[in-house]
């Protein structure tokens, strides 16, 4: 009788143990503040902008980890583009940065947008589609938007060509 209860609890446990590390995140904080451009058509810079991204970055066991931001573009004019984030898979890419896509809400055309944040792990260096046709280059260091923007670019371009019908 002793045994039955002994597996009985084992098994309790073990359930109970994958259900809190299915359930409970590992917040780690994400946090930088970037200056940088908007990015030309022509890969040029344009306004300077400072990027600000604050929030926290959630693993759990056996998925992929959430990112729980607000994400700010602000010129000198002041703020541009402000955005929260909640849930959104922040993933992992070979090159050992990360992306993040998310909807935005256009007002003006009544319907959802795909904005793309890239962003490298030692979070020095950002790009951020907007998803209404403005893209923003920051980095933490002094460095060309290009040579930012170049970075990302395979990243960038492989998200913007899965997004278009």
């Amino acid at each position: 009788m002793k045994a039955k209860k002994i597996v009985t609890r084992l098994i309790a446990a073990a359930v109970l143990l994958a259900l809190v590390l299915w359930l409970v995140p590992l917040p780690v904080p994400v946090g930088f503040t970037m200056t940088g451009a908007e990015v030309n058509n022509d890969y040029t810079a344009g306004e300077s902008v400072t990027l600000t991204v604050d929030g926290w970055r959630l693993y759990r066991f056996l998925r992929e980890p959430e990112l729980h931001a607000t994400i700010t573009v602000q010129s000198g004019n002041g703020e541009i583009y402000a955005q929260k984030l909640s849930g959104c898979w922040d993933s992992p890419i070979p090159t050992g940065a990360r992306s993040v896509l998310y909807p935005v809400y256009d007002r003006t055309t009544n319907d959802f947008a795909t904005a793309l944040l890239v962003y490298d792990t030692k979070e020095t260096a950002a790009v951020l589609y907007d998803g209404f046709g403005h893209t923003y280059a920051a980095s933490a260091e002094p460095m060309d938007v290009r040579a930012v923007f170049d970075t990302f670019e395979k990243t960038y371009q492989f998200h913007l060509e899965a997004q278009r019908p």
